[in-house]
C-alpha cells in the first residue's frame, strides 16, 4: 500500500509489524489490508516541561524534592548502586522465553525469590491452606 513503511517486525511475543504511515493513510485503510486482523494506532503526546531548581546538581528535582530522593542524593550521596528491590507478587513465569527461562543460575535475572503460599493456595475457592514450595512460578 502506498504511504506505508514497515518499521519493525515482531515475532517473539506476538506476530505483528510496526508501521509508519503518511497522513493520508487511516487505521481503516490498514485494517482493510488482507491478513490484517487488528490495528492499534500509536498516539504521541507531549507534556509541558517542569521547571528545574538550579540550586541542586540533581537533575530530577520534581517530584523528588517532596519525597526526599533529592536529599538522599545530594546530602547523603546515595545513588542506588548495590540496592536490591523486592516485589511481593503472585509469582512470575520465569520459564517464559522473554524472562530468561531460568531460576537462580549464573547470568539469570531471577536470583532471589520465595514461594510463600504454594501452588494450591486460592482463598477465592476456600483453599487458604499454605504449602510453600521451592519455586515462585506463577
Amino acid at each position: 500500500m502506498s504511504g506505508v513503511n514497515v518499521n519493525h517486525r515482531y515475532t517473539e511475543v506476538f506476530n505483528g509489524i510496526g508501521v509508519r504511515v503518511d497522513s493520508s493513510v487511516t487505521p481503516f485503510d490498514l485494517a482493510s489490508i488482507d491478513k490484517v486482523k487488528r490495528v492499534w494506532p500509536a498516539r504521541y503526546y507531549t507534556t509541558s516541561s517542569q521547571s528545574r531548581d538550579s540550586s541542586t546538581n540533581y537533575p530530577y528535582s520534581y517530584p523528588h524534592k517532596p519525597t526526599g530522593v533529592e536529599k538522599a542524593v545530594n546530602e547523603l550521596g546515595l545513588t542506588g548502586k548495590g540496592i536490591k528491590i523486592g516485589i511481593v507478587d503472585t509469582g512470575v513465569d520465569y520459564m517464559h522465553p522473554e524472562l530468561g527461562r531460568c531460576w537462580k543460575t549464573k547470568g539469570c535475572m531471577w536470583q532471589y525469590g520465595s514461594d510463600l503460599v504454594g501452588d494450591d493456595y486460592n482463598p477465592a475457592v476456600g483453599n487458604e491452606e499454605t504449602k510453600p514450595g521451592p519455586y515462585p512460578l506463577d
